[in-house]
């Protein structure tokens, strides 16, 4: 019986199977967990011959095709965690990755599918991406949340910049209070600033100081120029320094002054009528 098991080893090993060639009576198991390991020692038979030539050239060919599985049976698990892999929800039409029994990522088909996404490697010094991409010639990338639940951009572990479901874009903060939909609040002493025209630098814009007093310009801006310019007085609706007449505001008397803060921090006063 050994000298049989010993000649069937070497014709294994010696005889030079082409897996281009179908094995002879192969009958595919549903799984390749059906095909049995040997233990050493074990004396194979023309049986076991058979099932690894079957093996071997499903595996060479293709396709495999196991259970669908589920999220506690992955139908590719690992021999390390059972309940590690990925599966299929035909109902659903979602391919799925699960660790240690908990769904981990889920893939969607919607419709007739063209376009999807790439996720990139990058080398040292680059980030990597995802990358709409399909048929079309301009593929939108669509974030979303579920229910009212926030969108965040986060570096280094800790959140900068969120949107909430009522459009509001908040930096550097997560204060909403006294706020409406669509605005955008900056955090506490920080500014709204532009590129100079060089492009070497930023200048501020607007911003609020600790007092909460509204800063119109500040580092950087040596000028504030209205959009709108002055009128004489005579010549049209707004008071200027002059006379008061023609066309002008009737009341000569001033009543009020505006206060200004420059960027050095001193006060003047603006004389206004109204």
């Amino acid at each position: 019986m050994k000298k049989i098991g010993i000649a069937l080893i070497l014709f294994l090993i010696f005889y030079p199977f082409s897996l281009a060639r179908a094995a002879s009576g192969c009958t595919y198991p549903g799984t390749l967990d059906s095909y049995v390991d040997k233990l050493a020692g074990d004396f194979l038979t023309i049986a076991d011959v058979n099932n690894r030539s079957c093996a071997i050239e499903k595996l060479e060919t293709g396709p495999l095709r196991p259970n669908d599985g589920s999220v506690s049976a992955p139908a590719y698990a690992f021999r390390s965690s059972a309940s590690t892999g990925m599966f299929y929800s035909p109902g659903t039409t979602t391919l799925a990755l699960s660790i240690g029994n908990a769904p981990v990522a889920t893939f969607l088909k919607t419709g007739t599918a063209v376009n999807y996404i790439n996720f990139t490697a990058s080398p040292t010094g680059t980030g990597p991406s995802m990358v709409s991409t399909g048929t079309d010639t301009n593929i939108a990338l669509t974030l979303d949340t579920k229910g009212t639940g926030n969108l965040a951009l986060a570096v280094g572990g800790s959140i900068k910049q969120t949107i909430d479901s009522s459009g509001r874009i908040l930096v550097g903060t997560a204060i909403t209070s006294g706020s409406g939909a669509g605005d955008i609040i900056l955090a506490s002493q920080h500014s709204l600033r532009s590129v100079n025209n060089a492009g070497s630098t930023t200048v501020q814009i607007l911003g609020v100081d600790a007092s909460d007093r509204l800063l119109l310009g500040g580092t950087g801006v040596t000028d504030i120029v209205w959009g709108r310019a002055l009128v004489n007085m005579g010549g049209g609706a707004t008071a200027t320094m002059g006379s008061i007449g023609g066309s002008g505001p009737t009341v000569a008397t001033q009543n009020t002054w505006m206060q200004v803060r420059d960027s050095t921090n001193a006060l003047f006063w603006v004389p206004a009528w109204k």
